[in-house]
């Protein structure tokens, strides 16, 4: 069972954790705040989760971070697969399907964010699709 899988068990298992923690919404924004380039690229996201959910243990903030991370990681590295492996034939929609089977609930602007940096990253290694 893969550590997303199991926080998840965990979450609604545990009837300390809100709710509201796997609210589509705040995973959504989480992932957002993943994904940014600029001064925030590659930094932690519990501070800025804090300032719009000020409600959040440290311990949610971390869960919340770490699905968000594990989405974007999944997804930027299945899109690098697939453009390496297919080239010209690599297909988006079945690559977003891909990402939605596993994290159904990222939304467009995130799905079309991450596809965007997937790509981006798979050009920049040389790759053509």
């Amino acid at each position: 069972m893969s550590y997303v899988k199991r926080i998840i068990q965990f979450l609604k298992g545990n009837r300390n954790i809100r709710a509201t923690i796997k609210d589509d919404n705040v995973l959504n924004f989480g992932l957002s705040l993943a994904m940014e380039f600029g001064s925030n690229w590659q930094k932690p996201t519990q501070c800025r989760l804090k300032q719009k959910y000020p409600c959040f243990t440290n311990m949610e903030l971390n869960i919340i971070d770490k699905i968000c991370r594990d989405a974007m990681s999944f997804s930027h590295n299945t899109i690098y697969a697939l453009v390496e492996s297919k080239g010209k034939d690599f297909d988006k929609e079945n690559t977003i399907k891909t990402i939605r089977d596993k994290y159904p609930w990222i939304d467009s602007k995130n799905i079309n964010h991450l596809m965007s940096q997937g790509l981006y990253y798979s050009y920049k290694d040389g790759l053509q699709w």
